[in-house]
This record gives structure tokens, C-alpha cells and sequence, in this order.
């Protein structure tokens, strides 16, 4: 089992979220092994979208097993159509 993001024993980097005053992303310069494992364990990942100026997010979820790590520096995933209905 891969450890929880942030805990003890994990080589992940503990949050750094507004519960914990920071800020909400954090940049890496590569994709680890342990950053891998986890991530291959996630059944959902999500996608967003948005304009730069104005205009609003759009959060898609996605899943179906399509998110691969290819390598230190690249992912890629399966964009299959959904509804098209945008959540509000």
C-alpha cells in the first residue's frame, strides 16, 4: 500500500494547503518513484480549465484506468467524451 501524501513515512512532501497556511500548489522538478506509485493508485484524477481573463473554471472528472506516468517529466491521459453538460 503507498503511503498517504504527507505522512511520516512517506517520501512525499507533507500539504501545504489553506488548513496548514500555505498555499495551495506546489511546483517539483520531476515526477519521484514514490510520487509515481501514488499516483498510480488513484482511481479518479481531475482536469480543469479555465480562460485567462474573466470567464469561469470548468472541473472535469476523469478515471476509466487513463492516466499514465510515461516519465520523469511527461504524463498523458485518455480525453474520452463525457456529457457535455457544464457543471455550475
Amino acid at each position: 500500500m503507498v503511503s498517504q501524501l504527507g505522512s511520516p513515512d512517506s517520501q512525499l512532501p507533507a500539504g501545504r494547503g489553506p488548513l496548514y497556511g500555505g498555499v495551495m500548489g506546489r511546483s517539483f522538478e520531476s515526477i519521484t518513484d514514490a510520487m509515481r506509485a501514488f499516483i498510480d493508485e488513484q482511481p479518479v484524477f481531475f482536469v480543469a480549465t479555465a480562460p485567462r481573463e474573466g470567464g469561469r473554471v470548468n472541473v472535469s472528472p476523469k478515471g476509466y484506468d487513463s492516466f499514465r506516468v510515461l516519465g520523469e517529466h511527461q504524463v498523458c491521459y485518455l480525453d474520452l467524451t463525457g456529457s457535455g453538460a457544464e457543471t455550475i
